[in-house]
């Protein structure tokens, strides 16, 4: 995966919080019949190989399974928030024109040969640590148990495990790391404009009102202590509390971007462009909403 610097991200355990966090991934063989790709929901065993071993289960009837029983190497891809960035949220378009559209988006590949699984008891517990894992947010959560045994055991029939200890896995925050300070906070306004609680928007925020980083997140020179990075805790919190239907999850973004320090920090960086902020009412009931305007004498 083509990974610049400032996006690089290759802590093991920021890695492993994101696949938990957005388990649905994309599973890429090649074989006899070429390139195959299905989507495809991973649990992860964190603790287990060198780098985590990720499990899946796949119908019977999926010609993919020849790819995997085959042992060739898979690509499995988990795909984070993303966001359409428009050049038009960008301050400096204003002064020189030099600026062109993008996309933000956060993603993990991981590598490694899998292996085909029938055994039904391996499979049962698969889908118990899966349905667990998604179900646990529910108001009321769903258990594989409460199934007919019957019913349980002929769904099991039809489909097959696999296991992929991982080999390689590398990480990729594309979030506007090669702008200036004005046009981050363009983007941030530009996703709330369009969104108050946009996963993208508030990694950004997060991401630039960290106070543990010395410099980029993604060049791994932060301060070594116990704590989950900013950005990741906003993947988590957003994917885990429902994200636009959670009130908790609206509090936590409204509290973040009416910081004092936030208002601050944007303040500072229109100077570098040399342009001014104003407030606008336009997102009403939300946070303030600033629009850049040119410096009027």
């Amino acid at each position: 995966m083509y990974r610049p610097p400032a996006s690089r991200e290759d802590r093991i355990e920021i890695l492993h919080q994101a696949i938990v966090a957005y388990p649905l991934a994309m599973l890429v063989t090649s074989g006899a019949c070429g390139i195959s790709a299905n989507l495809v929901p991973f649990t992860l065993q964190s603790d287990a190989g060198e780098r985590g071993i990720l499990h899946a289960h796949l119908a019977k009837a999926n010609s993919q399974l020849a790819d995997l029983r085959a042992g060739a190497e898979a690509l499995v891809i988990f795909q984070g928030p993303q966001a359409y960035v428009s050049l038009s949220w960008y301050p400096t378009k204003r002064l020189d024109g030099k600026v062109v559209p993008t996309w933000n988006y956060v993603m993990v590949q991981a590598r490694g040969r899998p292996i085909v699984i029938d055994d039904p008891d391996w499979l049962r517990r698969q889908i118990d640590a899966l349905t667990r894992q998604q179900e646990r947010y529910q108001p009321e959560p769903w258990f594989v148990a409460d199934a007919p045994a019957a019913y349980i055991d002929g769904q099991l029939k039809g489909i097959t495990g696999i296991e992929i200890a991982i080999e390689r896995i590398e990480g990729k925050w594309k979030a506007s790391q090669n702008h200036p300070s004005a046009n981050k906070a363009g983007v941030v306004d530009g996703l709330m404009a369009q969104n108050p609680l946009s996963p993208m928007a508030l990694i950004m925020h997060s991401l630039a009102d960290s106070r543990a980083w010395k410099s980029s997140p993604f060049q791994a020179n932060y301060v070594e202590r116990p704590m989950v990075p900013m950005h990741l805790i906003a993947i988590l919190f957003l994917s885990l509390s429902g994200m636009l239907h959670d009130p908790l999850a609206a509090h936590f973004f409204r509290r973040s971007t009416r910081c004092g320090d936030g208002r601050a920090r944007r303040r500072r960086a229109n100077k570098e462009v040399g342009l001014e902020w104003r407030r606008s009412s336009s997102l009403s009931g939300q946070s303030p909403h600033l629009v850049a305007s040119m410096a009027q004498g």
